[in-house]
């Protein structure tokens, strides 16, 4: 890292990510942190007073405003070192900072700004929150240029959507004011930036933080990774490739952290996932990702993520290997938004049952913390209560395998 031209510069950063056979990096990125810009921000936000904040820790969840200290949090007043703190959900109140673009990246990370240019290599971008610079196209997974489109109608590899018009498909050749050049089989097509929503480049890799990861989301919509730190002046996370990047706790929606012993459980391998419905087959589970901007609104019971299963679904996961350690299940279920009827859920280690409850109209959701027993496979289940009616399903809201000393050691 060195100063050029008045500007950080970050050459070879970041782990690749892959898409297939090949990998991808972050191209070299020139990083002029906006503190003017920040400070506006926190402003704004400071007209809208502080609320009740949900902090899932070691030891469960609290509830109350959060106040950052250093290396911990008070929550209601209580002080939370911050390595017993896994996730923090702030109530940032109904209102945000939004900028025209958003760039998703291949690793899940999402930065909320204004797409400048691009060439057949890299992409252009500023942001409000974390200043200007480039990224390679190499490690971008889409490119929204709006907020007003179905994720799940623009979605292919290789297709550049608009408002109005068939999606196009092609390669982008370079991104001017006004105007996207889409090499398709037409030849280099120019159309203009006008009514485009979006570009997709590849499917993110990586929706949840891994190998020791920290996750912070921002008001505007941004999710960075990297090492996070709290003091009295708020958050700070150390970026693999923007480097350090304070941020004022105002400006922060929620944290995510990967302290050790911790697994979060996100979609499990196609060959480990069962499905049998009273028809056929139904569709197979997925991740609902509360942080992405995709989902509409956030369920009854706070959360960042939720894996979502249709009865009679069955999910297999591998455990961790416990080293001594006790393991602890936590999750919240749910009754799928709008269900009609309600589900039995479950889980088993190793084929031996260790919970079961239906959830009912009338009784929609339930916080788990189950101690698990000896073995090596989780499995996580859901089926009908009886009643075959859709829709019918369970959210497993923020579901993780805890690794906790045993008592006594």
């Amino acid at each position: 890292m060195r100063i050029e031209n008045g500007k950080w510069k970050i050459e070879n950063c970041g782990r690749a990510v892959s898409d297939g056979p090949a990998t991808s990096q972050f191209s070299t990125f020139n990083l002029r942190f906006s503190i003017l810009s920040l400070a506006v921000a926190v402003g704004l936000l400071s007209a809208w007073g502080a609320g009740a904040d949900t902090v899932l820790t070691a030891g469960g969840r609290l509830e109350g405003e959060t106040v950052p200290q250093e290396n911990g949090i008070l929550v209601g007043g209580v002080g939370v070192p911050l390595n017993d703190v896994l996730t923090v959900i702030r109530d940032t109140g109904a209102g945000t900072i939004s900028a025209p673009h958003t760039v998703r990246l291949a690793n899940g990370e999402i930065w909320c700004c204004n797409i400048q240019g691009a060439d057949s290599d890299a992409l252009a971008v500023r942001g409000d929150l974390f200043g200007e610079g480039t990224v390679g196209l190499d490690a971008v997974a889409s490119l929204d240029f709006s907020r007003c489109f179905d994720p799940a109608a623009a979605g292919r590899r290789g297709f550049l959507y608009r408002e109005k018009g068939e999606p196009i498909p092609g390669s982008i050749m370079w991104i001017r004011e006004g105007v996207i050049a889409i090499d398709c089989p037409l030849g280099v097509l120019p159309v203009p930036r006008e009514g485009v929503v979006r570009y997709v480049l590849r499917e993110p890799s990586g929706l949840l933080p891994v190998d020791g990861e920290d996750e912070i989301g921002l008001i505007d919509g941004s999710i960075f990774r990297g090492r996070l730190g709290l003091s009295t002046n708020g958050a700070e996370v150390t970026h693999r490739a923007l480097g350090a990047l304070p941020v004022p706790w105002a400006a922060v929606r929620h944290l995510m952290r990967s302290p050790p012993g911790l697994t979060r459980l996100g979609l499990p391998d196609a060959g480990e996932v069962a499905v049998r419905g009273p028809a056929g087959p139904v569709a197979p589970p997925r991740l609902v990702d509360y942080r992405s901007g995709f989902e509409p609104g956030r369920p009854a019971q706070r959360c960042l993520t939720a894996l979502r299963m249709q009865p009679v679904t069955v999910a297999r996961y591998r455990l961790p290997r416990r080293e001594g350690k006790e393991a602890e299940f936590r999750a919240v279920a749910a009754l799928v938004p709008g269900a009609r009827s309600g589900v039995r859920i479950g889980l088993s280690v190793s084929g031996a049952r260790v919970y079961e409850k239906t959830l009912s109209p009338s009784n929609a959701s339930a916080e788990v913390s189950i101690e698990l027993p000896a073995g090596d496979e989780l499995a996580v289940e859901a089926d009908f209560d009886g009643r075959f009616l859709y829709p019918c399903g369970v959210d497993w809201q923020d579901p993780c395998v805890l690794l906790r000393k045993e008592e006594g050691r």
